[in-house]
């Protein structure tokens, strides 16, 4: 009994240390873990807080890049690329190549007569401005025009040259010589232009054929009002005889229109020679005066007031048929005349004498007008003269 005592208890002592090492590696698997993470925690906030820009070396050895490149095998081939945007395949498979919506095209001479058609605020500045050339060009190259830029209209189509000179539309008779010395150019640029398609070997033009003159000039075309004047040129003026007047009926070619007076009238009121602003205001709002426009658009809203620059007797009052509108024109028995154009009323009448600085009208916008302005235009004789040359200097 003694034996199986003894051996009973060292049996549960052994299993209390059993018991007991289990116990402990619980605890130290439990604990551990924790460990594990604690150490981790500290190992990122240490690493955070380091500098690590002193890792990052501060020079390169470009000459051991420059050995690895050497010592580094190239392909057998290299294959080109090509940008996607800049092809599309069609539906045979081949590749061509896409617009380009941004091509640069490189300025360079015109060399054809173009053409422009006029729209509604147009003038003959503003197109002979769009296209760098001169007024007068646009008016020499286009005999629709009548030699008046009043008379430009809204759809009408314009011939536009490459460059300043003279549009011909050839006639019998012309030469190429006689173009040349008319306008003021030389045969051999008429020859030589290229779009006029002129043989150098056998130069020849024909009836109809449009030529262009580089450079070429010419005179504008004036006209008088028919009243009876001498052959003595003004002093100022070139001397020799005066052009024949028209008839008065037909001042212009294309006639004078409703506003003219029967003629004959004498005596009266005398202009005394020297004239006034027609207008409140002094300065050009449209027009100057200019090869193509022979009097100056001055500036002035709708109803503000016209005057009689000069004393004299009223030759003209109404509708005009010059591209002026309502229009009137003032003889002042000195072989001069004035004349008042775009007027939105109008308070004389024919044969009536009107003295300086009187109200003979409203300012307007009628007729070929881009605006309202008074167009005032001087006549000396059977000539038009600068109204700049004959006016007080502006004051306002």
């Amino acid at each position: 009994m003694a034996l199986s005592d003894e051996s009973n208890a060292r049996q549960a002592i052994r299993d209390r240390r059993s018991a007991l090492a289990d116990r402990l590696r619980a605890i130290g698997g439990y604990y551990s873990g924790h460990l594990l993470l604690l150490t981790i925690a500290t190992g990122v906030i240490w690493f955070g807080q380091m500098d690590v820009s002193g890792l990052i070396p501060t020079r390169v050895d470009v000459e051991s890049l420059s050995t690895i490149r050497e010592t580094t095998p190239a392909p057998e081939s290299v294959q080109g690329t090509v940008a996607p945007a800049a092809i599309a395949a069609s539906d045979s498979g081949a590749l061509t190549r896409l617009t380009n919506l941004h091509t640069y095209i490189p300025d360079r001479t015109r060399l054809e007569i173009g053409e422009y058609v006029a729209e509604k605020s147009d003038t003959v500045l503003g197109i002979a401005a769009k296209f760098g050339l001169k007024p007068e060009t646009i008016m020499w190259g286009n005999p629709i025009l009548r030699n008046n830029p009043h008379f430009l209209e809204p759809g009408q189509t314009l011939r536009i040259a490459p460059v300043d000179g003279v549009i011909r539309d050839v006639v019998a008779g012309d030469t190429i010589g006689g173009l040349a010395r008319a306008y003021g150019g030389k045969p051999e640029d008429i020859i030589g232009w290229p779009a006029n398609n002129i043989d150098p070997d056998n130069p020849q033009i024909i009836a109809g054929q449009v030529l262009f003159v580089p450079g070429g000039t010419r005179e504008s075309i004036q006209f008088g009002f028919g009243q009876p004047v001498d052959n003595t040129a003004p002093k100022g003026n070139a001397s020799g005889p005066l052009p024949t007047p028209v008839p008065p009926k037909t001042p212009l070619v294309i006639g004078s229109g409703s506003g003219q007076c029967p003629s004959g009238f004498t005596g009266g009121v005398a202009g005394v020679g020297a004239f006034i602003w027609p207008a409140d205001h002094h300065y050009v709002s449209g027009y100057d005066y200019s090869g193509i426009h022979p009097g100056i658009d001055i500036d002035g809203d709708t109803g503000e007031p016209a005057y009689a620059a000069d004393s004299g007797i009223v030759v003209f009052v109404g509708w005009s048929e010059w591209g002026f509108g309502n229009t009137i024109v003032i003889d002042h028995g000195n072989k001069t005349w004035t004349l008042y154009g775009h007027l939105s009323g109008i308070f004389v009448g024919c044969g009536q004498g009107v003295y300086q600085g009187n109200q003979i009208g409203a300012i307007g916008n009628t007729g070929r007008s881009a605006g309202s302005h008074l167009h005032f235009e001087v006549y000396y004789g059977a000539y038009q003269t600068n109204p700049w040359n004959v006016l007080p200097p502006p004051q306002k």
